[in-house]
């Protein structure tokens, strides 16, 4: 598309260089003087797409133009307003934006995204193996290796604990998220508080030397580090030196 635009973009900068019909001043020059009486661009980019008012549906999907397209659970049964432009569909829900998908041009295809449906796995954890957005490895091997280890650990208490670990998509960053779970993986720790406590693991920062810059006076104090034996001479009953 960048390509198409920017040679229709040279193909109407040389019709500018034409003389008019019946004039002898090139179409630019007859643009130049139009100008004057022309109004002013509006203040807001007019969007060239196709708009179409509709209703998400129960299952969180949005038909346009013979596809569906999923929007976040928490929108179904809201009024929306679709935006079909020539590369993305826009699906907005009470003027905001909630899902852009790649725009299909074929028919009949389903265009979900798996963090739509996420939230859904706390009430419905069965559609974790049945659901359409959850098929395949949508968020990697990673998770897959472990929902394997928690099963095998755990039974049906490891898939709940696999669903509060999709769950933390919601409440912190997906690449946080990923690199936590794979971190567990590699580690061999398959449990949601070993997520947990991986996310919210902050390593000590490292503390360096005094700096004495400002306190000259203090330079030749020395280290404060003192040699074992006179902590001996304190069990001893004797006095410690200097």
């Amino acid at each position: 598309m960048e390509e198409l635009n920017g040679h229709l973009e040279e193909m109407c900068l040389k019709e500018l260089e034409r003389k008019g019909v019946r004039s002898e001043m090139t179409r630019g020059e007859l643009l130049a003087e139009e100008r004057a009486a022309m109004l002013p661009l509006p203040r807001v980019r007019f969007d060239a797409c196709a708009r179409r008012s509709t209703i998400v549906g129960k299952d969180s999907l949005v038909r346009f133009e013979d596809n569906f397209y999923s929007a976040p659970v928490e929108c179904a049964h809201h009024p929306c307003v679709v935006r079909g432009f020539v590369d993305r569909v826009e699906i907005c829900v009470r003027e905001r934006t909630v899902a852009v998908h790649d725009r299909s041009w074929e028919k009949g295809r389903y265009l979900t995204d798996w963090r739509h449906y996420v939230p859904m796995l706390k009430t419905k954890p069965g559609a974790l193996s049945n659901g359409r957005p959850f098929k395949g490895e949508p968020w990697g091997k990673a998770f897959v290796r472990m929902e394997r280890g928690l099963r095998e650990r755990y039974g049906d208490e490891g898939t709940r604990q696999y669903v509060r670990i999709l769950l933390l998509l919601a409440r912190y960053p997906e690449g946080r998220v990923r690199w936590a779970v794979k971190r567990c993986v590699r580690r061999g720790v398959f449990s949601y508080d070993g997520v947990c406590s991986t996310l919210n693991y902050q390593p000590r920062r490292k503390i360096g030397g005094l700096d004495l810059s400002r306190r000259p006076e203090l330079a030749g104090v020395g280290s404060g580090t003192r040699p074992a034996k006179t902590y001996d001479a304190l069990l001893a009953g004797g006095e410690a030196g200097a």
